[in-house]
């Protein structure tokens, strides 16, 4: 889950990632499954988006249901399935601002990144200079490590049953942090447009990552999301 910074409900404005502010949090409310075995290993859990200033007792402003899976596909590279499904209980339900961060999916990368060793290249050739608030069907997050290649990386996928697909994303300045230019990605569907979660209807966005050791080319990136994007058409004979 990637923070959902700015909404509304109703006229009001509720943030539910800087706690400071004292408008809402996101508990984590149980774990629904769990799976364990040779094929793959995963959960289901809950997660709630609380009001803090709804009248009378908190209330939940979106139900969140994760579903990650994780397998191991060959030497030194893993598979991860990421789903969420938001849907929100509330009469008029909730107003998704857009805005730079919020949803998807998003990652804080090692202490250890920064502009001078670690890479960025997007679907559309983007790089860490000019991809953020572009628009990708996958985006390659590449570090120096300690691996015996020298480099760890993952490739980030969007399904094209997402919102806003080819998603548009959040990628950190080349000079943030006061010049370090420490690593964050992030697929962001409210990056440019409002996304309005009408009462009791689910919301469903999918990804996919690729974790591996080494590098990874932008051919076999591509392939990566064209088996992830496409869905096996079974056929009566």
């Amino acid at each position: 889950m990637g923070p959902w910074t700015k909404t509304h409900i109703g006229d009001r404005a509720v943030d539910f990632w800087n706690l400071k502010a004292g408008q809402g949090t996101v508990k984590f409310a149980g774990f629904l499954s769990e799976a364990e075995g040779a094929v793959f290993s995963g959960f289901e859990s809950l997660q709630q988006h609380i009001d803090y200033g709804a009248r009378g007792e908190d209330q939940i402003a979106m139900n969140e249901m994760l579903d990650v899976r994780a397998w191991n596909i060959g030497e030194d590279i893993w598979m991860v399935d990421y789903t969420t499904s938001l849907n929100s209980p509330l009469e008029n339900g909730i107003l998704l601002d857009a805005y730079r961060y919020g949803g998807g999916i998003g990652f804080r990368a090692t202490e250890t990144w920064h502009k001078d060793n670690c890479t960025v290249l997007t679907s559309d050739g983007k790089t860490r200079i000019d991809a953020d608030g572009s628009y990708a069907r996958w985006c390659l997050v590449e570090g120096e490590s300690d691996v015996e290649e020298g480099r760890s990386g993952i490739l980030f996928m969007s399904h094209p049953s997402n919102r806003m697909h080819p998603e548009p994303m959040r990628v950190w300045p080349i000079d943030s942090n006061g010049g370090r230019g420490d690593m964050y990605f992030e697929f962001v569907p409210i990056r440019h447009d409002d996304w309005k979660l009408d009462p009791k209807k689910t919301y469903t966005l999918k990804y996919r990552m690729i974790i591996f050791d080494g590098k990874l080319d932008a051919e076999t990136a591509e392939k990566y999301w064209n088996s992830f994007a496409s869905v096996p058409k079974a056929e009566l004979k």
